[in-house]
């Protein structure tokens, strides 16, 4: 498998389909997403709340957050004609033509799809602990 940024420097075959997608969720600025949480994380664990199960969608929801961001940022930006083949962006997985445009709007929806996924089970978190404390008045 080629190194997706091989089409960046004019040569090279096509990335495999790994290198690609990595490539266009920007896998790099998935850390903006993580160290806020990882710190929360911290002063939790420091107060002596500790819930990896709680950790592991904290992390996996902020993290679609930030790729699904990254996508349709390309996306539009293909839309608008804001991103050429030329310019110089950290992805341009559609404009070098490694994905389509449906292809990464898919990707984009489905990571939402799994935000909402999350916020909803929050949600039932939430009410669950707030019926119970209500029973127990």
């Amino acid at each position: 498998m080629t190194d997706a940024s091989a089409l960046s420097r004019g040569g090279g075959a096509r990335p495999g389909a790994m290198a690609v997608w990595i490539r266009a969720i920007r896998a790099p600025s998935l850390s903006a997403a993580a160290i806020p949480v990882l710190l929360g994380v911290a002063i939790a664990a420091r107060d002596g709340f500790f819930a990896p199960g709680r950790i592991a969608l904290a992390l996996i929801g902020a993290m679609a957050i930030q790729a699904g961001t990254n996508l349709i940022n390309d996306y539009y930006d293909h839309q608008s004609g804001a991103d050429w083949n030329n310019s110089l962006g950290p992805s341009m997985a559609i404009q070098r033509g490694l994905l389509t445009p449906e292809q990464v709007k898919e990707l984009n929806l489905a990571l939402m799809r799994s935000v909402q996924l999350h916020l909803e089970y929050g949600l039932l978190m939430i009410a669950a602990f707030l019926a119970a404390a209500l029973v127990r008045r």
